[in-house]
Order: structure tokens, then sequence, then C-alpha cells
């Protein structure tokens, strides 16, 4: 019979599987920029208890496993976009904007330095703006952005990950499981003699 040691060890590789894939899309769509994101998504396997109360008053109780996949805030954004109307920007050119600062536009200004390689911080500021006003009209990711996807998506990456992983991870657990049934037999004929 597996203990519970055994699980969280399944657990434990189940978990850097879909690492593996969910990390591999999200280089696919072109998100990489840094790498910080991949090296700050993580799996944790938690054990769990719960509880049943039974018609004749007695309580069952069962005891599993868990996966909880993190990754930082705004990988929720990168994931699901963001619309046009959602984008946290208003254009000073349209008279509406107040001027000062934005964590926004910081974002963005830092990400015209990195992934385009702006020389300057002028240059990287109309930069910024001009993406702004593009995701502005457009929402996020723009129509634009899909040149830096092989896959031609820049949403979703958890879920297109998803299919593929479900194949090798089924593929493993009937492993396991062909492997824990076989060590049952071999252990039972053992008895038997």
């Amino acid at each position: 019979m597996a203990t519970i040691a055994d699980l969280k060890a399944l657990a434990d590789e189940i978990g850097k599987i879909a690492y593996q894939y969910v990390i591999a899309e999200f280089k696919a769509q072109g998100h990489t920029l840094t790498g910080k994101f991949e090296q700050q998504v993580e799996f944790k396997v938690v054990e769990t208890v719960s509880a049943t109360f039974n018609p004749d008053s007695s309580v069952t109780t069962k005891r599993g496993l868990r996966i909880d996949f993190l990754m930082p805030y705004y990988g929720r954004f990168v994931d699901a976009g963001v619309p046009a109307s959602r984008i946290p920007f208003t254009d000073r050119k349209s008279g509406q904007g107040k001027g000062g600062t934005s964590k926004y536009i910081a974002a963005l200004t830092r990400y015209a330095k990195l992934r385009m390689g702006a020389s300057s911080q002028k240059e990287a500021t109309s930069i910024a703006f001009a993406i702004a006003r593009k995701h502005k009209k457009e929402g996020m990711p723009t129509r634009a952005s899909k040149r830096f996807s092989q896959t031609g998506l820049r949403t979703d990456f958890i879920d297109q990950s998803r299919e593929a992983m479900e194949r090798e991870l089924l593929a493993y657990v009937k492993d396991y499981a062909e492997a824990a049934i076989q060590i049952l037999f071999q252990n039972a004929f053992k008895e038997l003699k």
C-alpha cells in the first residue's frame, strides 16, 4: 500500500512536470524577458484532511494531497489579458490626464529599455506612452505583440499547457500505478512461499 510519503513524492514529480509545461508555454508565447517570472513560479504539495458527517452521526475523514501553484501577481494579467477599458492610462493629449507618475508607465518604460533597447530615459518614456496608447485602444496584449509568440497566442498560457501536460501526467501516473501493483504482487507471492 502506498504511504502518504510515497504519494507526496508522486505529487512532487507531478508538480515538476506541470511547472515545466506551464513555463514552456509561457516562453513559447514570448513572455520571457528577464527570467524573473519563471524563477518566482513555484508549487507546493499540501496535505489535506476532509471530514464528512454521516447520517448515523459518525464522521469519515479522508487524507489527501493538493498541488498549489503560485506565481507573481502580474502573471494573472499576462495569462488572461486586460481589456482596453481596464488599462490604467488616460492620455494627457486628450486633456483628461493628470500628469505626474504612474506605476503603469514606469513599468512600460522599463519594458522599453529591456525589450526594445531604448538607450535613453526620454526614448524609453516615449515608447512607453506609445505602448500605453495602443493598449488603451486594443487592450493587452495588442494584436501586433503576436510577433513575439512562437504559437500565435499571447494569453492562456496555463490552459494552453494543460493538454500536452495531461498526456504526460497520465502516462507518468499509469507507470507509477503499474510499478506499485507489480510490487504488491511480488510481496504477495513472497508471503505465500
